[in-house]
């Protein structure tokens, strides 16, 4: 018999998903799905008690199992009276509590080991803080007893790669078959210790190792320990560890991944590799039986605890969260049954869900995605779903843009690189230099640089748990069919540069007046500059220039906008309505009679409107500090006062204070040609453009500064653009809602601003194209209410509503029907004054 095995199809069913909205054709694949013996093991009993035990899925799809599933209501109550029932005391005192506390961890303790089918008289539980936590510990030992090598998995958490640090030899076993060459080959150093370390499951695609290596490694490789990863795999999948002579050595996993709740991991160890923890240097409270402090030389003394658990768990343990745990398990056990139960339902669901995916495709017979998981089967392949988008012409779609897009439908999936480097490597046929070529060039595992040198930088998964139901996964195939079959990218159309030294002529600069049609035939369009709006504050509300009343255009754009920002008091990081969409109320203007910048947030029920005055001209008391603005390091001009932190921190209940851009700070200026990403597109190792640089842009100058903006000194839009987007959607919109300081009108049809590369008012200030706007989700914000699509006013959770306001409708709009791009951002070539009602040309 094995070791460890993984389900079988057999099980009691337990598992649904409910969604009162589903329409008459998913109410057909429904039954469809039911009926077909394909997909035995869905258990519909799931989408009666889901609504009540998980009130926070309600109106949302969540589909990250592998990261964590949700807890049940019923698990926190449950939890929440025993608490409120018992009194526990620290379990490293004697007193009644405290022994209370101990019997119920130890009761714990077995009751995780039956959970496995691990005997206890040959398998000892460790509580620790997460998986990582626990192959921490088993490094700890092999590092105390001295040399020793490490071999690996490609297929690996990054937890398992960031273990071959601290060895010293051993190497990445990049496939299954590389594993059992390794297996067969003899001992080159018969004795020195070693460790093998693979998972369970991979957290990437989902596909399941083979079974019997850690046998195989006990009775070819004498001296090397294993170490199993099972944490992907427990999230929906029974662990049989019922044999213990094909065991492994080490097993770790996190329970928040199977229940929700507690935030909590395990280490599991074969009580034969227990004399390793001995070479363990470090020790806690509560490990040791004796311990000299202030003894020198031989008076230097410790006696550490004999069991295992007592070595290993440093300090007090939590046990607070070791007792919900054992509720964690009894409530699964009464809403799943089995975990047997679990992986027959999830993995019906996933069958499902790619045989839809799978055999669907562009009307031109191109695919719309390209799968790397196996089709699920129990044994080979868990419930997770892992690809990437491909549009009609055979080019991809940033993971970003999909997670971004899916957020303001409150689907919640995972995006990125999935922290399992070598999954991502091999799906990809990304080589290491191009990894290292993409971190020059930028591109980190949590940012938005998600297509590079024409090849994606990550994957979407899609990872099912024990509360999915059929709505869940009906609507996230509804939601990929529906925004991005037969949707190729919209790109620039940028127009021809004009020669060196010979720049645009215009008719108004001769005094000739000429008909639109005569203007057209010599390549320039008629302007007219119709809204002016100035954003002192970065992400938070605006104002509009009275028309007629002339505003100040610098280099670095519109006088004050953008040159303060809200910088969280802790972290010092910039804050955005991304995550605080109640930045949209807080309104802000400019007395400039006065001088001072005016701030007004609205009445709430726990305050009345207020209004803060700052001077714009004298600083009030500041300190210069380090901040994070969207990923960059800068320093800004933070004001210290009290009453200037209060009145922020106390609307946005969060601590933050404001900010200025330093005047005596390096110059921002906007990453065009000076980027590593740009350079790196020019060297010797062309880079094709990420997906947020696929339209062949103007080129790009680096000479031009900003404040505090994310990229450039203005965002230009027009009324055509503006009514053509507006015709889809259910509201009318403002050039507010895209936060445009220059919203331009003229005798030009929709999206002719992204052919521009110059525009010239008649009072003399010219504004350079500097490319596209790639939008991000602020304008799935409704900047009347600062409430945002597929979430609530303080962000993502029950009571979002992607119809609310049409801002979710406006995301998925501009991704959908232009690529994600609106808007087109400008530099300042030729500073002076504007005014609305100010006319021009655009060339």
């Amino acid at each position: 018999m094995l070791g460890f095995t993984l389900p079988t199809a057999n099980g009691t069913q337990t598992n649904g998903s409910t969604n009162s909205s589903a329409n008459t054709d998913s109410g057909r694949s429904k039954a469809e799905f039911v009926a077909d013996t394909k997909y035995a093991g869905y258990n519909a009993a799931v989408e009666e008690f889901r609504p009540t035990e998980y009130p926070q899925l309600n109106n949302v799809t969540y589909l990250d199992h592998a990261g964590t599933t949700p807890y049940s209501a019923s698990l926190i109550t449950t939890y929440s009276t025993d608490l409120l029932t018992n009194l526990y005391g620290n379990p490293h005192s004697q007193s009644l509590s405290s022994l209370h506390t101990s019997k119920r961890i130890d009761d714990v303790r077995l009751r995780v080991l039956r959970l496995f089918n691990a005997d206890p008289r040959e398998f000892e539980l460790v509580f620790v803080a997460n998986a990582t936590g626990g192959m921490k510990l088993v490094v700890e030992a092999l590092t105390g007893k001295g040399s020793w090598r490490y071999w690996y998995h490609g297929d690996a958490h990054t937890s398992l790669v960031g273990v071959r640090e601290c060895a010293q030899g051993g190497a990445c076993l990049d496939s299954d078959d590389a594993v059992e060459h390794w297996l067969e080959t003899p001992e080159v150093e018969e004795g020195q210790t070693g460790l093998f370390a693979w998972p369970a499951q991979s957290n990437f695609s989902g596909r399941r190792t083979p079974t019997h290596w850690a046998g195989k490694v006990r009775q070819r490789k004498k001296n090397t320990y294993t170490l199993l990863d099972a944490a992907a795999l427990v999230t929906t999948s029974p662990l049989d560890l019922s044999n213990p002579a094909e065991a492994p050595d080490f097993t770790v996993l996190s329970f928040y991944k199977m229940f929700g709740f507690p935030d909590l991991g395990g280490l599991i160890v074969r009580k034969e590799c227990a004399p390793l923890f001995q070479h363990r240097r470090y020790f806690g409270g509560g490990t040791v039986e004796a311990v000299v402090s202030r003894g020198e030389g031989d008076e230097r003394f410790h006696a550490k605890r004999k069991n295992i658990h007592a070595t290993l768990e440093d300090g007090t343990l939590p046990f607070h969260s070791i007792l919900a745990l054992d509720i964690a398990i009894a409530t699964h056990t009464r809403l799943y049954g089995s975990f047997g139960a679990v992986s027959a339902h999830t993995i019906a669901l996933a069958k499902w869900l790619y045989d839809q995916l799978a055999n669907t495709a562009h009307t031109n017979g191109a695919p719309l995605l390209k799968l790397y998981s196996q089709p699920p089967e129990t044994g080979k392949q868990g419930a997770i779903l892992t690809f990437n988008l491909l549009r009609p012409d055979g080019s991809w779609v940033g993971y970003s843009e999909v997670e971004k897009l899916a957020a303001v439908k409150n689907i919640h999936i995972r995006t990125g690189g999935l922290c399992n480097p070598g999954g991502i490597e091999q799906a990809l046929d990304l080589q290491p230099w191009e990894v290292k070529s993409n971190y020059d060039a930028g591109h980190r595992c949590w940012d938005e640089r998600d297509i590079v040198r024409g090849k994606p930088t990550g994957a979407i998964r899609v990872s099912l748990g024990a509360c999915t139901t059929f709505a869940d996964v009906e609507r996230v195939r509804e939601f990929l069919v529906g925004c991005y079959k037969d949707r190729n990218l919209v790109k620039g159309t940028w127009g021809r540069k004009t020669e060196a030294g010979n720049g645009p002529k215009f008719a108004w600069m001769n005094g000739v007046k000429k008909s639109p049609s005569e203007e057209a035939k010599e390549g320039r369009t008629r302007v007219e500059i119709q809204e002016i709006r100035v954003y002192p504050i970065k992400s938070c509300a605006g104002f509009e220039v009275p028309r007629g009343e002339r505003w100040e255009l610098m280099e670095t754009g519109l006088r004050f906008d953008r040159e303060w920002c809200l910088v969280h008091v802790g972290t010092q990081r910039a804050l955005d309505q991304k995550r605080f969409p109640r930045m949209a109320l807080i309104k802000t203007s400019i007395n400039l009679a006065e001088g001072v910048l005016i701030v007004t947030t609205p009445a709430t029920s726990s305050q009345p409107e207020r209004t803060l005055k700052v001077p714009v001209e004298e600083y009030a008391a500041y300190t210069s500090c380090p901040t994070r603005l969207c990923g960059e390091s800068i320093t800004t001009d933070t004001y210290t006062s009290p009453e200037i932190t209060d009145f922020f921190s106390s609307f946005l209940d969060t601590p933050c204070t404001l900010s200025r851009h330093s005047k005596t700070a390096p110059q921002r200026t906007f990453q065009g040609e000076d980027s590593p990403l740009h350079k790196l597109k020019n060297g010797k190792r062309k880079l094709s453009p990420s997906s947020s640089d696929e339209d062949s842009s103007p080129p790009q100058e680096t000479s031009t500064p900003i404040t505090l903006a994310n990229e450039s000194p203005l965002l230009l839009s027009t009324s055509a653009s503006l009514t053509s987007i507006s015709t889809t959607l259910d509201d009318p919109l403002s050039p507010k809602d895209f936060r445009a300081n220059l919203h331009l009108t003229g005798p030009f049809e929709a999206y002719t601003e992204e052919s521009w590369h110059t525009v010239v008012f008649e009072g003399g200030c010219v504004v350079k194209c500097l490319g596209r706007c790639r939008r991000c989700r602020m304008i799935a914000v409704d900047q009347n209410t600062g409430e945002a699509a597929g979430g609530s006013k303080g962000g993502a959770g029950q009571g979002g509503d992607e119809k609310k306001g049409g801002r979710g409708k406006v995301y998925e709009a501009v991704v959908r029907d232009r690529g994600g791009y609106w808007g087109v951002l400008g530099g300042v070539r030729s500073v002076g004054w504007v005014r609305s009602g100010e006319g021009g040309w655009a060339s």
